[in-house]
């Protein structure tokens, strides 16, 4: 019953104004429960925007809606402090007049128009669609400003590099861990095929092209390739090519000897087998003389091969 008659009260006091001493914060429900849950729910919507702000934060690596974030949740902050003021303010100056929702509407519109002028904040949606591209191909892709800080960086790079590649670090010591490949770059040198030490044991191939636009820098774009697999199969069959090759020489030499250790006997066999023929061939019958001519021929055949 007592809250019914508190509930009362106040629908009286929202309806019967005119002396306009039921505005503000603090005053609308004087000190009767009504202001503590008001206020905690304020406290509560307030932390709740922040860590909602800052977990956007953490987890988004476009570096503009990085920023974005940032400006809203310093509207957030400031928002509360100034509302908040100027509530207590208002009530101890005894001036009743509804401040706070204007001044709520107009820090959040103004913080978010900013945002949107400087960030293209509104461009989420296109954003997302670059993003999903950018981790659906399998190169790794670095984008970084005409002085290589790091902007973004899509997830096969980092799983490549082996490790986190978060913007505003320098390209120098996330990737190309040699100051002078930048300064080539930034020069205008050629920079393509270049072969780095990834994560581990992994060989990693990194190009670099411009991004400009109108004739103006914006900054460059390093495409990560793993080669390490091309690289192992490189080696794989260079050390194929040069087993073959000793076992060439090898078999050259096996031949050298065998042919050389065949001639003498092979020499001494078909002279034996000539000399049987002259001495004897008349008194042999048709089938020896077609044996020993067998024998000469193959003989004969055996040493030309072996030369």
């Amino acid at each position: 019953m007592p809250f019914l008659f508190e509930a009362a009260a106040f629908s009286e006091k929202m309806m019967v104004c005119c002396d306009r001493t039921s505005f503000g914060l603090t005053g609308i429900w004087s000190n009767s429960v009504f202001v503590y849950l008001f206020i905690l729910h304020c406290v509560v919507m307030f932390v709740f925007s922040l860590g909602a702000l800052l977990i956007f934060r953490n987890r988004h690596k476009n570096i503009n809606m990085r920023k974005s974030a940032d400006i809203i949740l310093a509207t957030t902050i400031t928002a509360f402090v100034i509302t908040l003021t100027v509530s207590f303010l208002l009530k101890s100056l005894k001036i009743h007049v509804a401040l706070e929702a204007n001044l709520v509407f107009l820090i959040f519109v103004s913080g978010i128009i900013y945002a949107a002028g400087k960030y293209d904040f509104f461009e989420i949606n296109a954003e997302q669609l670059a993003d999903r591209i950018l981790e659906s191909v399998d190169e790794g892709l670095v984008l970084t400003d005409t002085g290589g800080v790091i902007i973004q960086a899509n997830t096969q790079a980092e799983r490549m590099l082996g490790r986190r590649l978060e913007p505003g670090k320098s390209v120098i010591n996330e990737v190309l861990k040699d100051e002078k490949l930048l300064t080539g770059i930034m020069s205008g040198e050629k920079f393509d095929n270049t072969e780095i030490r990834g994560g581990g044991e992994r060989v990693l191939n990194v190009s670099c092209s411009l991004v400009e636009k109108t004739g103006e820098k914006l900054g460059f774009l390093y495409v990560v390739n793993d080669v390490t697999e091309k690289k192992d199969a490189e080696k794989g069959l260079e050390k194929t090519m040069k087993d073959l090759e000793r076992s060439n020489v090898d078999l050259e030499r096996f031949a050298y000897v065998v042919s050389h250790d065949l001639k003498e006997p092979l020499r001494m066999v078909s002279s034996y087998m000539q000399l049987l023929k002259k001495k004897s061939y008349d008194r042999l019958e048709d089938a020896d003389r077609e044996y020993i001519d067998f024998a000469v021929d193959g003989a004969l055949r055996v040493f030309i091969f072996l030369q």
